[in-house]
């Protein structure tokens, strides 16, 4: 196998520091679908890889890999014929240009995942089944004996839980 140079191992490690950034934008974007936000990933992934030679040392590589990424879900969105929700265009590049000047982004995902944390197992296994899983609330909901109505109860109870754990950590930092 060939041996790296530096500028290679350099944009490895640029592309593969980012990889949490750039899921979290494919999920912003493409919302209630995981394997499409994970295929868009992975188009990204290899479009940044073809292009590394168009990448300027020295810039910005998430404002540079954020556009791929916008350019992927549009690609995604012209060629799906499907009767879906999705967001215009417009909405696509603010929220992109949200999450791209966001330096809070990487600190919330900790404070999430440690907030995840803080819940009880059966409260995280349903936010892991709604957010992570392919399984649908319905099918979940017969599994456990519960009702979809039920469920998505508890998910906006967890989610405000969550909200406020998020928000208690951020004003015990100082942050806003």
């Amino acid at each position: 196998m060939a041996q790296l140079s530096k500028e290679q191992q350099e944009f490895v490690q640029l592309v593969t520091s980012h990889q949490g950034q750039l899921r979290g934008l494919c999920r912003l974007l493409l919302p209630g679908s995981d394997a499409d936000a994970e295929d868009v990933l992975q188009d990204v992934n290899r479009v940044i890889l073809e292009k590394s030679g168009d990448f300027q040392r020295g810039t910005n590589f998430k404002t540079w890999a954020y556009a791929i990424v916008r350019f992927q879900v549009m690609a995604l969105r012209s060629s799906q014929k499907r009767d879906r929700l999705f967001f215009s265009s417009d909405l696509v590049e603010s929220l992109t240009n949200e999450m791209e000047n966001d330096g809070l982004f990487e600190q919330r995902q900790k404070w999430l995942v440690d907030c995840l944390q803080e819940l009880k197992k059966n409260e995280r296994e349903l936010i892991e089944v709604r957010y992570g899983s392919g399984v649908t609330l319905a099918k979940y909901a017969t599994k456990l004996g519960r009702t979809v109505g039920g469920l998505k109860r508890s998910l906006v109870r967890i989610r405000e839980r969550l909200k406020s754990c998020i928000r208690h950590k951020s004003l015990s930092e100082g942050v806003l």
